[in-house]
């Protein structure tokens, strides 16, 4: 069975995973879940989250949190998801 665990402090988040490898919709939706992009949804329901790319170490993948507005980018924050760990750490603080 898999199963995630969210877990608080600070204001840094951690997500503790296990279950199967981290795939690129795995890492999304655990972006998703964040208590503070759930936020931003409900300010921006057009938002886009997505899995932008691998980082050069090939151990997390990079999930991109934006709006677009006034025909630019609006980022709320790049998201970068342990594969291993599910640790999510913001490019932002």
């Amino acid at each position: 069975m898999k199963f995630f665990t969210l877990l608080f402090c600070l204001g840094i988040s951690w997500v503790v995973y296990s279950g199967a490898d981290m795939t690129q919709e795995k890492a999304v939706a655990l972006v998703r879940q964040l208590p503070e992009v759930q936020k931003y949804l409900k300010k921006v329901p057009n938002a886009h989250i997505e899995m932008d790319h691998e980082t050069d170490s090939q151990s997390a993948w990079v999930v991109h949190v934006f709006e677009i507005k006034n025909g630019h980018t609006a980022t709320l924050n790049w998201f970068e998801v342990d594969k291993k760990t599910g640790k999510i750490q913001k490019e932002f603080h």
